[in-house]
């Protein structure tokens, strides 16, 4: 006949540590990737909300800059 197999509790603590760790550092992980992905998102997203206003600047001051330049060149021609 066979004795019972003993169950140390230490192990199951110890497994359940381990569960806990692995649990946690998994939601860390998922978390840190999510806050990354925003990042990015709105880093692409500022940074192309900018650069179409400063382009949109830019060809404002382009087309203030011609129209000017048109209706001095058209004076002085006359």
């Amino acid at each position: 006949m066979r004795a019972p197999s003993v169950v140390h509790h230490g192990t199951r603590r110890r497994r359940a540590a381990y569960r806990r760790l692995l649990w946690s550092s998994a939601e860390l992980a998922v978390t840190l990737g999510v806050v990354l992905l925003l990042l990015v998102a709105h880093q692409l997203w500022w940074t192309n909300r900018q650069a179409r206003e400063g382009a949109e600047r830019k060809v404002e001051a382009l087309e203030r800059e011609w129209g000017s330049g048109a209706d001095a060149g058209s004076d002085s021609g006359a």
